[in-house]
C-alpha cells in the first residue's frame, strides 16, 4: 500500500490553477493594454485584446519582439526611464507615457509593471490605462462648465430647486436674483414669491404652482414680476419634476428667465424660437456634463430628419456630420443602416413609442460604410406635441459594441468551461458553505450513480458513508470559523457512497473559491477502485 501522504495532492496544486484561470480571464477580458515580457530582454511573450485593439498590431506581430522594435513608444527616452524606475524599486505605479499605435495614433496612458515569476521564469506584467478620452473629457467638462456659467449670465437665468415635501425652495443660483431684482435674497415660500408679482399675476400663477404640487407636474409659463425701482419686467419659468430612486416626486427643479427684452424687441414667434433654443441647449448641457460619453440628437417627427446632433452622433454610424445630417431620416437611409435582422424590431418600437407618446429605448445593430458592424443603444422621449399629436423628439445614443463583444466572449468562456467539465474523466461538483451541492458533471452521475437533477440541492454528506457523514457538518463548520483545514486544500484518500449504498475508494482534492461574496468549494474525485484491486 502506498503511503497515503504520497498520494495526497499537493497542498497548493488546486489553488494555483485557480489563479492561473483567474490571470487568464482578467487578461482576456480587461478593458486595459495588458502584455506579459521576459524579464531578460523585454521581448513579449502574450498580449491582451485590448493591446492589440488599441496599438494596431496582431498577436502574431508582437510575440518575440520588444516594444522599442515594434516602436509603441513615443518616447523611447519615457521607456528608459521607466525601466530605470523598476530596477530602483522592483514595480511600477501610474508612468505616464504616449503609446504610438502601429498606424501612428497616439494615447495617453497610465502604466504599471510588476514581476511575475512562472515556472521558475521571471516575467514582467505590463498594464497600460488609455486615459486619452479621460483627458479630453475633463477638457471638455471645463469648458461646458465655464460656457454655462457664461451663457446663463449672459441669458439672465437663474436655476432653482423646489422641495414638494418641505414645500419651500432649497436651492437657487446666484442669478437667480433677478426673480427679486434689488429687494435681497432669492424668495423662499410661496407667499415669498407671491409677493415680487404684477398684481395681475399673482392668482393665477400662484394657482399654477398649487396645481404642479398637487399632479406633480412641471411647467413653463411667463409671467411679470415688479423690481425695487417699480419697474415691470418679464419672466419665464420653466420647472421640470425630480423622482426618486423609486420614482416618487420629490422636487421641482428648472429656471426663470428674464424675457423683458425679448418680449419687447421679436414677435411672439420669434420669442418662442429663441426660448425653445435655449430650452433644448440647457437641457443638452446639462445631459452632456452628467453622460459625456452619450451621442444627442434632436428630431423633427413632421418633417422626419434630424435637426440637431451632437458630433458623436454621426460616428456612431460610421459617418461625418454633414452625411448624417444630410441624409438621416426615419424612413430612409437610417433604418437603410440599421442591421436586416433589426429593421423590423426597431421600427416597431418607434411604432409603439410614438402610438403611445412615451419614451423608448432599443439596442441594434448598425452597419459602417466598410462592412464592419457595431452595437447601439438608443434612447428617445417626447419633446413637443401640438394639438395632441408629437411634433419633436430629443433622445440619445451610446455605442455598446465593446460591452457586447466583451459579453460575448464571456459566454463563449464560460460554454467552454462548462463542457471542459462536463467532458471531464473524473467527478467534479461544488457545494456551498452549507454543504449543499450546487453543481454535479457527467462523470460524477456515472461514478456516484446519482442523476444530478436529483442530487443537486441535497447536502453533500449523502455521498459519504459513515462516520465521515456524520462528522461532515461539523467539519465544515469548524473550518468556516477557524480555518482549520483537513481535506480543504489538502486532499486525501476517503471513501465514497454510492446511490445503490455501495462504497468505493477515491482521491479526493478539495479548492475553495470566493465569487460574488460567496464561498464556493469545489470537489474533484477519482474512483481508485481498479487501482485497489491491483494493489490487493
Amino acid at each position: 500500500m502506498p503511503n497515503r501522504a504520497n498520494t495526497a495532492q499537493p497542498a497548493n496544486e488546486v489553488p494555483g490553477l485557480n489563479a492561473v484561470e483567474l490571470f487568464q480571464a482578467i487578461f482576456a477580458t480587461s478593458t486595459n493594454l495588458m502584455a506579459v515580457t521576459r524579464a531578460d530582454d523585454g521581448s513579449h511573450v502574450d498580449v491582451s485584446s485590448a493591446w492589440q485593439s488599441v496599438l494596431g498590431f496582431s498577436r502574431d506581430e508582437a510575440i518575440g519582439k520588444t516594444p522599442l522594435e515594434l516602436g509603441i513608444w513615443h518616447e523611447s527616452g519615457r521607456h528608459h526611464d521607466m525601466h530605470d524606475l523598476l530596477e530602483q524599486t522592483g514595480i511600477v505605479r501610474d508612468f505616464r507615457a504616449t503609446l504610438q499605435s502601429k498606424n501612428g495614433t497616439l494615447c495617453e496612458c497610465l502604466i504599471s509593471v510588476s514581476p511575475l515569476d512562472l515556472a521558475d521564469e521571471r516575467y514582467h506584467l505590463f498594464s497600460a490605462d488609455d486615459v486619452t478620452a479621460l483627458q479630453a473629457l475633463q477638457d471638455k467638462v471645463r469648458q461646458a462648465e465655464y460656457q454655462n456659467k457664461i451663457s446663463t449670465e449672459r441669458a439672465k437665468l437663474g436655476f432653482w430647486r423646489w422641495s414638494l415635501t418641505e414645500n419651500r425652495m432649497t436651492d437657487w443660483s446666484e442669478v437667480h436674483a433677478l426673480f427679486n431684482p434689488g429687494r435681497g435674497p432669492a424668495p423662499v415660500t410661496y407667499d415669498d414669491m407671491v409677493a415680487f408679482l404684477h398684481p395681475d399675476d399673482r392668482e393665477w400663477v400662484l394657482q399654477v404652482y398649487r396645481d404642479a404640487d398637487r399632479d406633480t407636474t412641471g411647467y413653463d409659463i411667463e409671467f411679470r414680476v415688479i423690481n425695487a425701482d417699480g419697474e415691470t419686467r418679464w419672466l419665464r419659468g420653466y420647472a421640470e419634476v425630480e423622482n426618486d430612486e423609486d420614482g416618487v416626486a420629490i422636487a421641482q427643479a428648472g429656471f426663470d428667465q428674464d424675457i423683458t427684452e425679448i418680449k419687447q424687441a421679436r414677435d411672439l414667434k420669434e420669442r418662442v424660437e429663441r426660448d425653445e433654443e435655449l430650452r433644448r441647449h440647457t437641457i443638452m448641457s446639462r445631459q452632456a456634463v452628467r453622460m459625456a460619453r452619450l451621442g444627442h440628437w434632436f428630431w423633427d417627427e413632421i418633417e422626419d430628419h434630424c435637426i440637431w446632433c451632437n458630433d458623436q452622433i454621426p460616428a456612431m454610424y460610421g459617418l461625418t456630420k454633414d452625411q448624417y445630417m444630410e441624409s438621416k431620416t426615419l424612413s430612409g437611409p437610417k433604418m437603410d443602416q440599421v442591421h436586416p435582422e433589426d429593421r423590423d424590431y426597431v421600427r416597431e418600437i418607434y411604432r409603439q413609442s410614438f402610438a403611445g407618446k412615451r419614451d423608448y429605448e432599443v439596442e441594434y445593430r448598425v452597419i459602417y460604410p466598410d462592412g464592419s458592424i457595431h452595437w447601439l443603444r438608443e434612447t428617445g422621449a417626447v419633446y413637443e406635441m401640438n394639438n395632441n399629436e408629437i411634433t419633436s423628439t430629443i433622445g440619445t445614443i451610446l455605442d455598446i459594441t465593446q460591452d457586447e463583444l466583451a459579453q460575448r466572449k464571456l459566454e463563449e468562456s464560460e460554454s467552454r468551461n462548462r463542457s471542459i467539465v462536463e467532458t471531464a474523466g473524473d467527478a467534479i461538483l461544488t457545494i456551498d458553505e452549507h454543504g449543499t451541492i450546487e453543481t454535479f458533471n457527467r462523470a460524477a452521475e456515472r461514478i456516484f450513480g446519482f442523476e444530478r437533477n436529483k442530487i443537486i440541492g441535497k447536502n453533500v454528506k449523502r455521498l459519504m458513508p459513515e462516520p465521515y457523514a456524520s462528522n461532515h457538518d461539523t467539519y465544515l463548520a469548524n473550518y468556516l470559523r477557524t480555518g482549520n483545514a483537513r481535506i480543504i486544500g489538502i486532499g486525501g484518500e476517503v471513501e465514497g457512497l454510492c446511490a445503490d449504498g455501495s462504497t468505493f475508494p477515491m482521491l479526493l482534492a478539495v479548492s475553495e473559491i470566493e465569487t460574488t461574496g460567496k464561498r464556493i468549494f469545489t470537489g474533484i474525485i477519482r474512483d481508485i477502485s481498479d487501482l485497489k484491486e491491483v494493489e490487493r
